[in-house]
């Protein structure tokens, strides 16, 4: 994740000039991963949460793909940024800021949470950590019900859930703990049963 302590911007002006020009590109091919730093949310929610920002809707996105990384890992800077994010996300005006505080809190509350899983609650964090806000509703408005999948592994100790075609990553839930784990591929029956 070292990626994340680089914010390609050398100050808040240099950001508003990319920001604001629809054609504006990052020197690199990779200028999605370059701006999931956590020291640019700021930024990018405040870009976000402007009706006449034209990059609006990629910003949110950006933070979306960004905090749901930021939420499975253990450092407290991050972890801090990331609750500066939701804060400043809930207080935002356009709908897609919102979504992103709303969302923000439930990986937030993934994290802590423990005990008994139901199925939409499963589903719900299928969702979140396989695909995000954004994502969502672009196969509701594409009217794609399907795309997630969630099913009871051959134990019956979890859900397994992957989007549809069955191409990772995968999202196991113990039903009983609510411990997750996302994976690559398929978790071996010992990998399961750790979990």
């Amino acid at each position: 994740m070292n990626y994340w302590w680089r914010w390609p911007f050398p100050d808040d002006g240099a950001f508003w000039a990319w920001a604001m020009d629809p054609y504006a590109e990052l020197d690199s091919q990779d200028e999605d991963l370059l701006l999931t730093s956590p020291f640019g949310w700021r930024l990018l929610i405040a870009a976000a949460d402007r009706a006449d920002c034209p990059k609006s809707a990629y910003c949110c996105r950006i933070v979306e793909n960004g905090a749901v990384q930021a939420s499975r890992v253990d450092d407290e800077q991050v972890l801090d940024l990331l609750r500066a994010a939701r804060a400043q996300a809930a207080g935002g005006t356009q709908p897609h800021t919102l979504r992103l505080g709303e969302y923000i809190e439930r990986l937030f509350g993934y994290r802590a949470a423990r005990g008994p899983v139901k199925r939409a609650r499963a589903e719900q964090m299928a969702a979140d950590l396989l695909a995000g806000p954004s994502a969502q509703a672009q196969m509701a408005e594409l009217g794609h019900s399907g795309w997630l999948q969630t099913r009871v592994t051959a134990k019956g100790r979890h859900w397994m859930s992957v989007r549809a075609g069955g191409e990772g990553p995968y999202l196991y839930v113990n039903r009983r703990s609510g411990a997750w784990r996302l994976s690559r591929r398929p978790l071996t029956d010992a990998e399961e049963s750790a979990l």
